[in-house]
């Protein structure tokens, strides 16, 4: 439910693009965006926010759909049509420092 809807804000197309990026983020990625544990290459636990995640490893990795993606997902997916997904929830979740 959006965040103005339980506040009695306006809904406004800005808000339910924003809200549709984030659940087609957290649909592909099995991931809340409030937070996640994430485990390092040295072993450490940390709590990484979805969407700084996702631009990291778009930005970051060859290999990024596969990262992204849900592992529960076993790879039985189009990776051409994951990318397409990921990149417009990206967009709906845009704001003005992007």
């Amino acid at each position: 439910m959006a965040l103005e809807w339980i506040l009695n804000l306006p809904i406004t197309s800005k808000v339910d693009a924003y809200n549709f990026g984030i659940l087609a983020l957290e649909l592909v990625t099995g991931r809340n965006s409030t937070g996640f544990q994430q485990i390092s290459e040295n072993g450490e636990v940390g709590c990484k926010q979805l969407i700084p995640w996702i631009r990291e490893m778009v930005r970051t990795n060859q290999n990024w759909v596969e990262e992204i993606a849900d592992p529960m997902l076993s790879g039985m997916y189009d990776n051409s049509s994951m990318g397409i997904l990921i990149k417009m929830g990206l967009q709906c979740v845009k704001d003005e420092t992007d």
